[in-house]
């Protein structure tokens, strides 16, 4: 774990010197990291993850090249046994503007690792910028091997939609729809979710923004949950970001629901009862990044 600091604190010190050459000639980058932790019924995580991001744009084109390192990233066997890898995870982004009112973008990244870790993840959006009105729709394609215990295949994919409105110019309110479903093909079980959530932006200075919103959701085992999740953006001098998030979820789990899953802990199905358990979840993170 050491040698992999070591290697990503030099990769960020050598941008951070070469940048600010460029920074005026279309070009811009960032670099920073994240610590991300979270803990839901199969598996706790708290993994490092720092970044390296360049890009150049100019017109209607917006161009990025991003490496990212997930250090101490948890994986889990047939049995939720853990184990931590370390992560490679570098991202081509293009982003093109239609017009006055539509912008489309697209994403690609290989990930690589530890335990012969792979995957290809992709993702694509278009947004509308109706004055006041943003509509948004995303989609994003993973698959994703590794070797514990076993080998392990699953693929993952989702879709989002959102509409916003600007009541002001410091403050925004926001509702998306999120479906998504993973194919947990070693283990011959599909999983999915629906989720709604009502959210808002508040700007009180231009250099803080407060982020809030409450959600909730069904699952394919038709266990019913609720979330509150809330995050700061905290911008210091002119090039330093500080970032911050938290989620609570609430999971719901009945006696009529059907709770038999590939072998996670919610349980092997119905105990007849009428009682309702609920189990909390949480995730969250902590970042700072430089930028020009």
């Amino acid at each position: 774990m050491k040698r992999s600091f070591s290697i990503t604190f030099a990769l960020l010190s050598i941008f951070f010197a070469l940048l600010p050459g460029y920074s005026k000639e279309g070009f811009y980058g960032s670099t920073g990291g994240k610590v991300i932790f979270s803990r839901d019924e199969n598996v706790s995580q708290r993994y490092y993850k720092p970044f390296v991001s360049i890009g150049w744009a100019e017109g209607v084109i917006d161009l990025s090249m991003s490496y990212y390192r997930l250090i101490s990233y948890a994986i889990t066997d047939y049995n939720f046994n853990e184990k931590e890898v370390n992560i490679n995870q570098p991202e081509f982004f293009l982003s093109l503007d239609l017009g006055e009112i539509a912008t489309i973008s697209g994403t690609y990244s290989y990930l690589s690792g530890d335990s012969s870790y792979s995957a290809n993840k992709y993702g694509g959006d278009i947004s509308f910028d109706f004055d006041s009105f943003t509509l948004l729709a995303s989609a994003t394609f993973q698959n994703t091997n590794y070797s514990f215990n076993g080998d392990v295949k699953n693929s993952y994919r989702s879709l989002y939609g959102e509409l916003s409105h600007d009541f002001t110019d410091s403050f925004s309110c926001d509702v998306s729809y999120l479906y998504e479903k993973t194919d947990y093909k070693s283990f011959g079980y599909e999983y999915s979710k629906q989720t709604a959530r009502v959210g808002l932006v508040a700007v009180p200075r231009d250099n803080l923004y407060f982020i809030g919103g409450i959600s909730g959701g069904v699952d394919s085992d038709k266990i019913k949950s609720s979330s509150i999740d809330v995050g700061l953006i905290f911008k210091l001098f002119e090039h330093i970001k500080i970032t911050a998030s938290y989620m609570l979820t609430a999971d719901f789990v009945s006696s009529s629901s059907d709770t038999s899953t590939y072998g996670g802990k919610r349980g092997g199905g119905s105990t007849g009862s009428s009682t309702t358990e609920i189990n909390y979840f949480h995730t969250g993170s902590i970042g700072l990044s430089l930028y020009f």
